[in-house]
Order: C-alpha cells, then structure tokens, then sequence
C-alpha cells in the first residue's frame, strides 16, 4: 500500500463544490416498522476530489448512493433532504430530467460488474448504446468511440473483446468495460459503489489505479463506497465515517488514519492488521452489534459499544463539531464542557 495521501494535497474544495448532500433521509416502509437506513447524513464534494464513504455493511453507503442518483427501490423512499449537483437539487427533477442527468452528469459503477451487463448484448454494443444515448451521435461514431475508450481502459485488442459477451470475460475485464461504459460521457461525478469487492487483490490494484488516472484525466470527482480501509488509504483525498445511518466523522485521508477523533473511527483503525512490525499485536474488536435502524438508540447511535460514552451521549444526538480544516466529528467528547 503506498503512502497516505499529504494534507498539502486536498485541495479539491478550494477549487469549488460539485456535490453537496444536506440532511439527506432515505427510510424503508416495512412490516416492522420504518426503517431509517439514511437519517440526517451531510457532506460536500470538490472538483475533481476522489471522496471515501466508509463504514461496517449495512450502515447506508449503498442506500446513499442509489439516493443521489435517485434509484431508491421500493418500499424505500427520499423523505427529507437536498442533493445539490453543481447547485441543482436533484430532488426536484422530474423523472425525464433526472434520467438525463443520471447517464450524461452522473456514473455509476455497481459492486458486481456481470451482474450489471446486459448477457445476450456484446460488451461493444452495450458501451456504444450508451454513448449514443448520452451524447447524441451517430450509431457509427458511437461504436468508434467504444473502441477507443475500451483501449482507454486498458483492455487488450478492442476490437476482439468488444464482439465478447459479458460472460466471456473475466471480473476484472467486466469491470474494466463498466469503467468505460461510466467514463463515456465524462461526467460531473462518477460513483463507485464497491467496485473491487468481487475481485482478487493484483486486479483490484490495478482497477482503482484506472479509475485514479481516468479521474484525474477527465477532471471527474469519485464518490467511492467502500469497507476497505486500505482502499480508501490508496485512493481518496477524503473520508466521511458512516455508522448506523449516520456520518459520525469527515476528514482529509491522512487524518482519519493517524489522529482519528470518533471513538467508532478509532476501532476501525485500531482494527486494522499492522506488518512490517517485530511485535504481535492483537486486533481490536469493537463490542455489541449493529443497532437496528427501526428502533435505533436514543442519544449518539454509538453509545452502547462505546467506551467512553457518557449521560449525555444516552440522551442527545452529538452536533458537528469542528475540529480543524475539513476535519469535523459528531461526538460528545468534543463538546465545549468536555474539551
């Protein structure tokens, strides 16, 4: 793994906002009751920024994600917030507005790359298909452009690959061609919804690193979910901190890993195997379980598997709390009364 990004280096929010979510509250209509997958989440993106959201499965990164891009299934629904592409709230769109949006401003790469192409079109078609519908070009120009982005891409001889169906290819060749289907219209904001997970540790390498290059080429931000925290100390130039439906801290990558102030984002670091050192150490775990997002407890979300939680932390939600630039944590040991 190569070195942590340098604070010097983050400097994507001076250059301007290309994605802000405010209050964002997706909840699912169930049998049991309402389930609160995102409740209140808020961050903001800079041009061209690759930005890390993390955090344990089923914490509401995918369900955030599918949210901007307004894919939220059934019985699923957006209840509260704003998400400000380049100013424009998305959630005032109208369906043949946001579907315009959804292939031509903003990407999408799926965790499973088979799964997300269509198996009876060639790899070909399918890229070409959608740079016909994003940038309005003859089907000719469309099928020239494939071959070029493929190549792009890094896969070997286009032109033999593109007459292959998706099950022909391998993960990381599928997932490569989803890379090109995502670039071909160089968007605004490209999200990458664990795009290494299904593959092996060489070809994820390598997939990050293109998406890294493509992103700097094309000047497009990267929204990466991801669990993998050796991800997101390769590739992001910041990182926000889910848990249980909530962002609990946000900060540049080199912060989160050295001076990490939400005692969650502490256990997820101290969890993390060390090499290279003489001295065994013993892997952190974290007490408790994932609270249910039906009836989630009262006060800071964290408490119960906290160690330093407090009477207060029982009893009220934690504010934003500024810790210094681009670094903000909600935590109640950060408090006036606690400092």
């Amino acid at each position: 793994m190569r070195a942590l990004r340098s604070k010097k280096e983050v400097s994507s929010m001076e250059k301007g906002s290309i994605l802000k979510v405010e209050n964002l509250k997706v909840y699912f209509n169930t049998y049991q009751g309402i389930v609160k997958a995102v409740d209140g989440v808020n961050f903001e993106m800079g041009k061209g920024e690759i930005f890390g959201l993390v955090g344990e499965t089923g914490c509401g990164k995918s369900t955030t994600a599918l949210a901007i891009m307004r894919l939220i299934p059934w019985p699923g629904k957006i209840v509260d917030g704003r998400i400000l592409l380049k100013e424009e709230d998305l959630l005032k769109k109208s369906d043949e507005e946001i579907r315009i949006i959804r292939g031509r401003r903003i990407s999408m790469i799926f965790q499973e790359p088979t799964k997300s192409l269509n198996p009876v079109f060639t790899v070909g078609d399918q890229i070409a298909e959608a740079i016909v519908a994003n940038q309005n070009v003859e089907r000719n120009e469309a099928v020239k452009s494939a071959r070029k982005i493929m190549g792009d891409v890094g896969l070997a001889d286009p032109e033999r690959i593109a007459k292959q169906y998706p099950h022909e290819l391998s993960g990381g060749m599928a997932q490569r061609v989803m890379i090109a289907m995502a670039f071909s219209s160089i968007p605004d904001l490209l999200i990458a919804d664990e795009p290494t997970t299904a593959l092996d540790v060489t070809i994820q390498a390598q997939i990050l690193e293109l998406m890294e290059d493509l992103a700097k080429k094309f000047s497009t931000s990267v929204l990466l979910i991801t669990h993998n925290l050796g991800v997101v100390a390769e590739t992001c130039d910041r990182v926000a901190v889910m848990y249980a439906g909530e962002i609990v801290e946000t900060a540049n990558v080199e912060t989160i890993f050295e001076e990490p102030a939400h005692p969650y984002a502490k256990s997820l670091i101290s969890a993390i195997p060390q090499f290279g050192t003489t001295k065994r150490k013993i892997l952190q775990t974290i007490p408790g379980s994932v609270p249910s997002l039906i009836n989630p407890p009262s006060g800071c979300r964290f408490h119960p598997r906290c160690g330093f939680a407090m009477e207060i932390c029982r009893k009220k939600e934690p504010n934003s709390i500024t810790l210094n630039h681009f670094h903000t944590v909600f935590c109640h040991l950060y408090g006036a009364k606690n400092r």
